[in-house]
């Protein structure tokens, strides 16, 4: 049996990984909160060693951003990282947050489906959730740095 561990200080549960104990945090309701911690990750450990995260972050009037990664450090070959879609990739280039996380423009969630993205995750760590569209992020054009 795999092991929850989130990365936040004011967002979430950090005792209870259940989908109905993180639901009431994705409310515009919560954003004062949100913008506290700007962003953070929920991570699950399985028991071959394999990491999934769900990396969020916050932009205030815009959404959340989130990507989703699996790593292992013994087997780099079944690593990945995928990037949340609102629509189609921005062309308009990137964001760089306070928490100094690169996010491509115009790419945030809303908080309906931003929960419903987390809802998946909780249920099962180690499938993409399907409650929204994902591009590899080897697929973008990121900015050196």
């Amino acid at each position: 049996m795999g092991k929850f561990h989130s990365t936040f200080s004011s967002v979430g549960n950090k005792e209870d990984f259940s989908p109905e104990a993180w639901r009431g945090y994705f409310d515009p309701a919560c954003s004062a909160q949100w913008a506290e911690d700007l962003g953070g990750s929920i991570q699950f450990l399985d028991e071959s060693g394999d990491r999934y995260s769900l990396i969020m972050n916050y932009r205030r009037g815009e959404g959340i951003s989130m990507s989703y990664d699996r790593y292992n450090s013994g087997d780099f070959g079944r690593n990945f990282s995928m990037i949340s879609q609102s629509g189609a990739i921005s062309k308009e280039g990137f964001d760089i947050s306070s928490n100094g996380a690169t996010v491509p423009k115009n790419n945030y969630l809303s908080w309906d489906i931003a929960r419903a993205v987390v809802e998946d995750f909780l249920r099962n760590p180690e499938k993409r959730p399907n409650s929204v569209a994902w591009v590899g992020a080897e697929n973008l054009d990121w900015p050196e740095g």
